[in-house]
């Protein structure tokens, strides 16, 4: 008798991704066609599974916008596909990613600081080493670099440029990976 030979594969993350806390990340997979609904969830540790999605998605999608927000940062976490249709046919991400975060707390929209003087940057951060410190005078067009500084001083005095804007803006971002950044 006949039997059926079913493919699921997760493909992102797939492990050594870094993925930041508070925006969106693309979960891809390919699926053989046998398989119509699937399953996502999140884990930590690998043991104890949340579910992504309250519903079942199209596995023809071949992926989900996942909104990472409201998730603490960790260095260990986990993706889980299957089938919904039979729980058996699953994929977990090879190896860990990281959650990582940065915030900007001061500043955070609607200051007027005079020209040349000095204002703390203050920001929140986990999993980052170092930052990369920048500001834009027209609103994240251009940007000028401030300094490079460790994460854990969660603070820095700058001294303002000689230039006015009403579109000045502060953006931080992970030295080792300049995709994960916020602007103020």
């Amino acid at each position: 008798s006949a039997f059926t030979i079913s493919l699921l594969k997760l493909t992102s993350p797939n492990g050594g991704e870094d993925i930041q806390v508070g925006k969106t990340w693309t979960i891809t997979w390919v699926n053989s066609d046998d398989i119509s609904k699937i399953m996502l969830e999140y884990s930590k540790d690998n043991i104890n599974w949340n579910p992504i999605t309250s519903q079942p998605v199209d596995a023809s999608q071949g992926q989900y916008s996942w909104d990472v927000s409201g998730i603490s940062c960790s260095k260990t976490n986990y993706i889980r596909i299957s089938d919904f249709a039979d729980s058996r046919i699953y994929d977990i991400n090879d190896a860990n990613f990281t959650l990582k975060q940065l915030e900007i707390t001061i500043p955070n929209g609607g200051e007027n600081w005079e020209v040349q003087s000095s204002h703390q940057i203050e920001w929140d951060y986990c999993n980052v080493d170092s930052v990369i410190l920048e500001y834009s005078l027209n609103g994240g067009i251009s940007w000028i670099k401030i300094d490079t500084v460790k994460a854990n001083s969660m603070k820095y005095m700058w001294t303002l440029p000689k230039d006015t804007s009403t579109l000045a803006v502060v953006r931080i971002k992970d030295y080792d990976n300049p995709s994960i950044n916020v602007t103020s």
